[in-house]
């Protein structure tokens, strides 16, 4: 039940809320306002819900991949300074910034 909750909270709502933020961040760099996007989402909820759910996973990855690609490319004791400093541990739902075999730091 647990690993069910949190497959949900991963790939549902997590990237939802993500996309759903990212949206309202930049709402004075595309020149709309509240109340047009608002209006949006009230005529296409299904079609706003999926637009805000990709936009959020398409971040996520993108983050995922960063973090990834420095795994690879820095050396361990710099990523373990950064896990240190970010005070990232095993946390489950987290990714771990540690050792390419996925264990932290």
């Amino acid at each position: 039940a647990a690993e069910a909750f949190l497959f949900f909270v991963d790939f549902t709502l997590l990237p939802l809320a993500t996309g759903a933020a990212f949206h309202a961040a930049t709402l004075d760099l595309t020149g709309g306002g509240a109340r047009e996007r608002l209006a949006v989402v009230e005529k296409l909820p299904a079609f706003s819900a999926l637009f805000h759910w990709f936009l959020g996973g398409t971040l996520l990855f993108a983050a995922w991949m960063q973090v990834a690609v420095l795994r690879e490319v820095l050396r361990p004791e710099v990523m373990d300074r950064v896990t240190a400093l970010l005070g990232v541990g095993a946390v489950p739902g987290v990714i771990a910034l540690g050792a390419p075999g996925g264990r932290p730091g």
